[in-house]
């Protein structure tokens, strides 16, 4: 059984990255947490 890769990204120096191959439960936008315009958050 495969799985299908949902998203992937990695920081910018390259020493993590991440696969994420489940759907997002919930996804919303963060202004408070970040102190910027908006943070995407989802939760998988």
């Amino acid at each position: 059984m495969t799985e299908n890769v949902f998203t992937t990204g990695r920081c910018l120096c390259g020493a993590v990255s991440y696969e994420i191959t489940g759907e997002p439960v919930r996804m919303a936008a963060c202004q408070r947490s970040s102190g910027t315009g908006h943070v995407p958050l989802a939760r998988v």
